[in-house]
């Protein structure tokens, strides 16, 4: 391999006082309390926190600020994002929040630029130069994570090899051999670079990100001294890539999953599995009542819990988390607004009731379901069955407004044509608006909503059907 230039104890100004843990009883990455994930090095990984790596700087402080009242106490981020920095300055400024002996990790990756050990070694400085920065108390665990295993347009055709060496400095191109270059080397180096820094205690865990199953045998069988305390990945390879998760559990390396909301609950996805959908929303509705009578729940929601109680149900955004926690699997959903934090943070997760075997069995149905694209049989499901008639003149669009996500409106239906009917399955509350067809196919540029757009809300109970009308005269 490529010349290493060895680490020296504590060389970094401000993580030379980071402790691993060791030893411990041998249960692993499986044996947690509720909120948390052990990793097979003792260290607590809170199970549900917020993913930035993709937010706009602007609003990372606004994003930490708000959660960390909300139990967060996990933040994932890349080194590619180029956020670190503000990570710190948001942490520092929250610092207050944080009560004395509780613990903020930080989660963040090597890009695939940086491969190789000399390269790894100076992401990793750079990395923990920036989230040091602000001298934010406590200072947070930080765990490292190699990025993808290589740079393959194969694999994800965004990928610009040439290009992005092309674009480093010439510090990172001398500290080491183009990665993608020498593919299938350059992992294992950087693997050795940051098992080094494990040892000397400068990281508080190491682990990678987007292995495939032969990446990770070769990286447990062949390569590592240290196994990795942390596999991050798609929703899609827990469900559907039983070789990876047997590795991974043989091993007792913890998953946490990323992109959950986007991988399972999209528009796209809510377009073609409306059954599996409304599978989410009957569990959420079975959840409900015993949750919110919770006096614990009630007390750690607060004054969130009003907007919750009238709608009656746990979102299936919050289903969703819920069941991978009862899995013992870490996510850190995005948070872009003031709604997804709080539907989505810990504080609510931990409070919603344990779903039953019967009830994990069908959440897991409808999410393999919703990553698959391919919806479930409706007759188990126990929804409204609603027809809408267009008595109008002109054609209309039909919208569902997912009030789960700031009232964004999702069309179910194209064209309803004058005189014709559609029906849906969906739940009682679900709110749905209809807007008139110009000729030209579009809806108006400026609907008037008095006149133009037409509201309604399912009222049935579960089980029975509901009839609207889509006339000028409501």
């Amino acid at each position: 391999g490529e010349p290493r230039d060895r680490l020296k104890q504590g060389e970094w100004v401000g993580v030379e006082g980071v402790k691993t843990a060791r030893g411990g009883d041998g249960d692993g990455a499986f044996r947690a309390q509720w909120g948390a994930l052990k990793l097979s090095n003792e260290i607590l990984l809170p199970l549900v926190g917020i993913g930035v790596g993709n937010l706009q700087h602007e609003r990372i402080g606004w994003a930490i600020e708000r959660s960390l009242p909300l139990g967060v106490r996990i933040i994932d981020t890349a080194h590619a994002s180029r956020n670190e920095r503000v990570i710190s300055q948001a942490l520092a400024k929250a610092s207050g929040t944080i009560a004395p002996g509780e613990a903020m990790t930080v989660v963040t990756k090597v890009w695939y630029t940086h491969l190789g050990y000399n390269r790894t070694i100076l992401s990793v400085r750079e990395s923990l130069d920036e989230l040091t920065s602000s001298s934010p108390e406590p200072s947070p665990n930080i765990i490292i994570l190699l990025h993808w295993p290589r740079c393959d347009p194969r694999i994800a055709p965004w990928m610009r090899c040439e290009v992005e060496e092309s674009e480093l400095s010439e510090d990172i191109q001398r500290a080491g051999p183009p990665p993608h270059l020498t593919p299938e080397l350059s992992w294992k180096e950087s693997w050795r670079a940051l098992e080094d820094l494990y040892d000397q205690g400068i990281v508080h865990g190491i682990g990678v990100s987007n292995f495939n199953a032969q990446d990770m045998r070769d990286l447990v069988k062949n390569v590592a001294r240290i196994q990795p305390h942390l596999y991050q990945g798609n929703i899609w390879s827990m469900l559907f890539d039983q070789e990876l998760m047997t590795l991974l559990k043989d091993n007792e390396i913890a998953f946490q999953a990323y992109n959950v909301m986007n991988g399972v609950l999209a528009e796209r996805q809510l377009k073609q599995c409306p059954n599996a959908v409304l599978e989410l929303w009957n569990l959420g509705q079975e959840l409900s009542s015993s949750t919110y009578s919770s006096s614990e729940a009630r007390m750690a929601m607060g004054d969130n819990i009003a907007g919750l109680e009238e709608k009656q149900s746990i979102l299936p955004s919050q289903v969703v988390l819920r069941w991978l926690s009862q899995q013992q699997v870490g996510s850190i959903p995005r948070a872009a607004t003031l709604a997804h934090l709080h539907a989505n943070s810990p504080r609510f997760i931990e409070h919603i009731r344990e779903l039953s075997p019967e009830q994990m069995g069908r959440a897991d149905t409808a999410i393999r379901a919703l990553i698959r694209g391919e919806d479930i049989s409706g007759k188990h499901t126990h929804g409204v069955s609603a027809t809408f008639t267009n008595w109008k003149r002109d054609a209309v669009r039909l919208f569902w407004v997912n009030e789960a996500e700031d009232n964004e409106e999702i069309i179910v239906a194209e064209r309803i044509s004058s005189g014709n009917s559609i029906g849906i399955q969906t739940f009682k509350g679900h709110k749905f608006v209809a807007r008139p067809i110009v000729e030209d196919g579009s809806e108006p540029a400026q609907p008037n909503h008095s006149r133009d757009t037409l509201e309604f809300e399912v009222s049935s109970e579960p089980g029975n059907p509901q009839s609207f009308h889509i006339r000028d005269d409501l």
